[in-house]
């Protein structure tokens, strides 16, 4: 239930991590999943070590959704102490955003995962861009968008510290 895309993938892999491990002596092992959706296909494919149609699964779901690799992903981090601050400016620049890409796929402005961590607030928006975009096309596009940001910051919004990261793994 991690609000990631590679939350399945993630699950999948662990899973069937911890199934090779179990057993590999003399005595057969066994992996007890405790969990809220036992019908989750990750769960279910790794079940039956099936690895080829839980990749064929995911690939269907994010082509569906338009993720990677049917897409480029594009996070962008706010921090400040103030929640106010780091929620107005998200918001903000999440709009000048929206300008720039014609409504282009922008998902948020939300709390991250983590919403507090070492005195500041965390918020987060993504965006999902045209897979053959090149590196330095994006560039442009964010670096036009931090321009027309920094011209306009929301009070308050210049302690709001902003962090960019294109195709993201995390």
């Amino acid at each position: 239930a991690f609000p990631s895309f590679r939350a399945a993938e993630r699950m999948y892999q662990l899973i069937s991590q911890v199934a090779g491990r179990a057993g590999r002596g003399e005595k057969p092992g066994r992996v007890y999943v405790q969990t809220w959706k036992a019908d989750h296909p990750s769960i279910t494919f790794a079940q039956t070590h099936n690895f080829w149609d839980f990749a064929k699964f995911e690939l269907e779901q994010r082509e569906a959704l338009s993720y990677p690799p049917f897409s480029r992903m594009v996070e962008v981090h706010f921090k400040d102490e103030s929640l106010a601050k780091t929620q107005k400016s998200a918001h903000r620049f999440c709009d000048m955003l929206r300008t720039e890409t014609n409504g282009e796929a922008v998902l948020g402005p939300s709390p991250a995962p983590i919403e507090w961590m070492n005195g500041l607030n965390h918020w987060q928006a993504s965006i999902k861009i045209d897979p053959q975009m090149s590196a330095g096309s994006i560039a442009r596009l964010l670096s036009k968008v931090h321009k027309r940001y920094q011209s306009d910051i929301p009070k308050g919004g210049s302690t709001v510290r902003i962090t960019v990261d294109v195709d993201a793994v995390g």
